[in-house]
């Protein structure tokens, strides 16, 4: 399983707008985003991103660029 993992946000205003995943799984794509429009809705698309995160203990993830790879850590 790979994931390509993308993450937008203000990075000045520390505010994380999108989480997006395209997950490939036994030769099947498929796409998930999660928005927040506001700030107060930022812990619930963590929420869904972790939870899709989780369902693959086993892949391998990767990162559009040096954003997503810090805000992973």
């Amino acid at each position: 399983v790979r994931i390509y993992f993308d993450a937008e946000g203000l990075p000045d205003e520390g505010f994380v707008y999108l989480l997006g995943m395209t997950v490939v799984a036994d030769g099947v794509e498929t796409h998930q985003a999660f928005w927040a429009d506001r700030r107060d809705q930022e812990p619930e698309i963590f929420r869904q991103a972790l939870a899709e995160l989780t369902k693959y203990p086993e892949a391998r993830v990767y990162c559009y660029g040096g954003y997503e790879r810090a805000f992973l850590k």
